[in-house]
C-alpha cells in the first residue's frame, strides 16, 4: 500500500512540474485564429456578405497580429470574393477592463488604437468607439474561434 501511495505521489509531482512550463508563456484568451461572423454599429446588425465573413484575425503568443480581410470586388463584369491583402501588426493586453492595444502597420504608417475585447466561449467580440459627424458610435465585430 505504501508503495502504491509513493508511486501515485511521484506521478502527481512529475505531472505538476511538467505542466508548470505552460504558465511561462503567453496564455491570453485571445490567442489563436478567429473568423468574422457578424458586425454591428451601435448594436444594429449590419448585412455583411459570406465573402466578408471569410475575414480572419490571428493573435500570436509573440504579440504579433495578422488580419486577413475579404470583400467583393468587381473583376470585369463579375463580382468576385477576394482577399484585401494581409495586414500585420502587434497586440498588447493592457491588463484592465478587457482593453487591448493594436498597432497595425509599421514605422511612420503605423496606426495605433485601443479596443475592448470580450471572449465568451468560442466567440470574441472586438469593440471600438469612433466619432463621426460629431456623434460617438460603437463598432463591434464578432468572431468565431477556428
Amino acid at each position: 500500500m505504501k508503495k502504491a501511495i509513493l508511486v501515485a505521489t511521484a506521478f502527481l509531482t512529475a505531472l505538476t512540474f511538467s505542466c508548470s512550463s505552460d504558465d511561462d508563456g503567453n496564455n491570453d484568451i485571445v490567442l489563436g485564429k478567429w473568423k468574422l461572423e457578424q458586425t454591428y454599429t451601435n448594436d444594429v446588425s449590419e448585412n455583411i456578405s459570406d465573402c466578408v465573413k471569410k475575414s480572419t484575425m490571428v493573435f500570436h503568443d509573440s504579440g504579433s497580429l495578422v488580419i486577413q480581410p475579404y470583400d467583393m470586388v468587381q473583376q470585369g463584369s463579375e463580382n468576385i470574393c477576394d482577399s484585401q491583402g494581409t495586414q500585420s501588426g502587434f497586440w498588447k493586453n493592457l491588463g484592465k477592463e478587457n482593453k487591448y492595444e493594436f498597432t497595425i502597420g509599421h514605422g511612420d504608417n503605423a496606426e495605433k488604437g485601443t479596443v475592448t475585447i470580450v471572449v465568451e466561449g468560442n466567440r470574441l467580440t472586438k469593440s471600438s468607439t469612433f466619432i463621426e459627424e460629431g456623434k460617438e458610435s460603437v463598432f463591434k465585430e464578432v468572431f468565431q474561434k477556428q
